[in-house]
């Protein structure tokens, strides 16, 4: 079973202009990583670090939704992160 919590914990990473947050399955901490193309693309195309930041909180269901798949076909980074892209979206 995978937690999230809220969208409340979510930042976002500045270097890499990526939403990062936590989830949690089976006591594991998993690092998700969004990127902020694949917010642009998906959740009504925002301009700008705090638009995309907001629209991304904005569609935490859809985000998680797309998370839980890659984590459940095993789309997993080297470092252990799991990264949505916008190609990886269905």
């Amino acid at each position: 079973m995978i937690e999230y919590g809220t969208n409340k914990s979510w930042m976002w990473h500045v270097p890499t202009g990526e939403l990062r947050f936590q989830v949690s399955q089976d006591n594991k901490q998993i690092l998700c990583r969004v990127t902020r193309e694949c917010i642009a693309d998906h959740c009504g195309n925002p301009i700008g670090e705090d638009a995309c930041f907001k629209a991304a909180k904005e569609h935490f269901e859809a985000i998680t939704d797309q998370v839980v798949r890659c984590i459940a076909v095993g789309h997993v980074e080297f470092d252990g992160s799991v990264l949505l892209r916008s190609v990886d979206w269905r």
